[in-house]
């Protein structure tokens, strides 16, 4: 998560130039990968079967990571299956194991001095061939991590070759989508899709765990780091976290889902941190393909002729609810901002008619308002963003006290077990065959 301010940024000329390039040519990515035209939710291959490219030798099956027609298998470093999907056909992997190009381009990738690999910033630079370009140093642990802190003390400057780079390049490298749920549902549970960020990877495991009686609850994307991250990868990789990693469709009783820690800030690094001038508008439209998706799902789940299991029970279709952020608790100006998406985030589901669960008025009226160093038995540091210490137990008070009551509330009752076998009734004497009535009288005389 990123915590850049606009004078750090202007510290280099060349990199303030930079970010504005990535964030009007994310755009433009934007609108060739989601906009109008794309393929909507469910649409790019049949519903009931499993997308066409194989990434993943290793497995088979549900959490087999497959690309649907249009798209390319690509390394995918945050991804549980180590692989995901570009949204560009034929398109160049870049060896950073985290971004990808267009056919016909090459990766040049920037990151700040001082900053991660992770924090890459990749132009597309047209080559005429497929080949791979790496200007910095993209060391990384063989193992994905859960998330990750910037620091905001590091400045984005940027090699001077970035001027000649961003002229000559025509878009911004995205982000490879992770795929979705690792296991299929179960059909003798209700099921909940929790699509999130690094925070909602973190109390995944303790609403599981609350609700294990009755529901399966699994996060989308299947993977680590910060998730879902910002809002312009939800866009991009919606219909990959509400698909299994094979591209069979499916549909769960409720989803919660939330954006936001990814983007309060003023820097555009796909897969990473989005700006916030354009959290609303990418978040309305999040929104506006959830519903229709649901609504869709609705519709249809009642004919469907395979893997009937893969569909919620009830005619209601999917609910949806929305998370609202919580709080930067140990940073008053971080936290100012989470409060000013999260009042655009309830402006949208509102809109959109979509339920929220206000998870930052939870932990501050547990805490108190941002700054706090610490809050109750939490550990130091806890939300601020994440709550790992003494075992989690920031992020399984949050579970108990406010998001497994809201999903109670918004989910059907669970599927009734089967009838037990009817008991057979009891033999009378009418019922029996002739020979054993005679039988009978012949014993009582």
């Amino acid at each position: 998560i990123f915590f850049l301010t606009m004078p750090q940024l202007r510290r280099s000329g060349l990199a303030f130039a930079l970010v504005l390039w990535a964030g009007a040519a994310a755009d433009a990515v934007r609108a060739a990968t989601v906009g109008e035209g794309a393929p909507f939710l469910g649409t790019s291959s049949p519903p009931e079967q499993t997308w066409p490219h194989a990434c993943d030798a290793t497995r088979s099956g549900w959490s087999q990571t497959r690309c649907p027609a249009g798209a390319t298998c690509c390394r995918s470093h945050f991804s549980g299956s180590q692989v995901g999907c570009c949204p560009f056909a034929n398109a160049t992997c870049c060896a950073n194991d985290l971004t990808c190009c267009p056919s016909g381009t090459a990766c040049r990738d920037y990151t700040a001095p001082g900053s991660p690999s992770w924090s890459v910033v990749t132009a597309c630079v047209p080559t005429g061939g497929n080949s791979s370009i790496t200007t910095n140093n993209n060391n990384r642990s063989a193992a994905p991590a859960a998330h990750h802190h910037h620091d905001p003390s590091a400045s984005l400057a940027l090699p001077a070759t970035a001027a000649a780079d961003t002229a000559a390049s025509t878009t911004l490298g995205v982000c490879v989508c992770k795929p979705g749920a690792k296991l299929p549902p179960d059909p003798a549970r209700t099921n909940v899709l929790v699509i999130g960020d690094s925070v909602s990877i973190g109390y995944t495991p303790f609403v599981a765990a609350a609700m294990a009686n009755t529901t399966l609850v699994q996060h989308a994307p299947w993977g680590g780091d910060g998730g879902a991250e910002e809002t312009a990868y939800g866009l991009q990789c919606l219909v990959y976290f509400l698909r299994a990693p094979n591209g069979s469709e499916w549909a769960p009783d409720a989803v919660m889902f939330n954006w936001g820690l990814h983007d309060h800030a003023n820097v555009t690094i796909p897969g990473q941190e989005g700006n916030m001038s354009v959290y609303a508008v990418q978040l309305d439209a999040i929104a506006a393909r959830l519903v229709a998706w649901a609504q869709q799902t609705q519709k249809t789940q009642a004919v469907r002729t395979v893997n009937p299991n893969h569909y919620p029970a009830t005619a209601a279709g999917p609910q949806l609810l929305f998370a609202i952020t919580t709080p930067m608790i140990c940073k008053l100006r971080a936290d100012e901002d989470v409060q000013w998406l999260n009042a655009q985030a309830a402006a949208v589901m509102a809109r959109h008619g979509i339920p929220t669960v206000d998870l930052h008025a939870a932990v501050v009226s547990k805490c108190g308002p941002a700054p706090q160093e610490s809050c109750a038995d939490f550990g130091t540091g806890s939300f601020c963003p994440h709550s790992p210490d003494n075992g989690g137990a920031g992020y399984k008070w949050l579970a108990n006290a406010a998001i497994v009551p809201a999903l109670r509330k918004l989910m059907p009752p669970p599927p009734l077990p089967p009838a037990p076998p009817h008991p057979q009734k009891q033999t009378h004497m009418h019922t029996q065959p002739l020979a054993y009535k005679r039988k009978m009288r012949f014993v009582r005389s």
